[in-house]
């Protein structure tokens, strides 16, 4: 005996008691989880009742989308530290926020070589279009008076992190405006363009975190 294959989507909801909670504080609740339960049965050999293997999947959707929340300049900044940061602590390096903005976001300690160095961090959240309706670019602007050791430029949709000395930002910014550095990088591989070709992010590639990671700090 063969009895076909049922799909059955339930949802789990909080109980009323949360919901109620929820209203109270403010805080919304999670998504509802969602069970998707597949039940195959089939009759086993000398056996007239059918056994039942349920093959589950479980999806939960998140409670908001990151695109719906709209960050700060500062949560945006600090997004780009932490990832700095996170990347250097994979190294064994350990590293610190500065309380104040003095043209130094993080000091980080080398343990190999002995000493300490000065880090500013720029961040971008995700590429724009540049001038509103050209190419996918990222691109980030540096005071010339700048007191940092090593120069860290992040993108956090990509997770990459750009790592200059002042010698190599120097020589590969593109615009030098009212004493200010700007380092600027088309992020579309997949539509060439003459932009691209000329300051696309494959040529930075030397200065990836991964490539730039024993030369500066061990």
């Amino acid at each position: 005996m063969q009895i076909g294959d049922h799909t059955h989507l339930f949802e789990v909801q909080r109980f009323s008691h949360l919901r109620r909670e929820s209203n109270a504080t403010g805080c919304p609740l999670r998504a509802p989880v969602r069970l998707n339960l597949r039940n195959s049965y089939s009759a086993p050999s000398g056996y007239d009742e059918p056994s039942m293997t349920d093959n589950i999947e479980i999806s939960s959707e998140p409670a908001f989308e990151a695109s719906r929340t709209k960050l700060t300049t500062q949560q945006i900044g600090r997004l780009g530290e932490l990832l700095v940061q996170y990347e250097l602590l994979l190294q064994g390096i350990e590293s610190a926020a500065m309380t104040t903005d003095a043209g130094v976001d993080l000091v980080a300690y080398s343990q190999i070589r002995g000493c300490s160095f000065t880090i500013q961090v720029k961040t971008n959240l995700t590429p724009k279009q540049s001038g509103g309706k050209g190419a996918l670019a990222i691109d980030w602007w540096v005071s010339e008076n700048c007191p940092a050791e090593i120069y860290a430029f992040a993108d956090v949709s990509t997770r990459r992190i750009w790592l200059f000395t002042r010698q190599e930002l120097e020589s590969r910014a593109q615009q030098r405006s009212k004493g200010r550095l700007h380092l600027y990088m088309y992020t579309d591989a997949e539509k060439p363009s003459s932009a691209y070709g000329r300051h696309g992010d494959r040529h930075f590639s030397e200065f990836l975190f991964a490539n730039q990671m024993a030369a500066l700090f061990n």
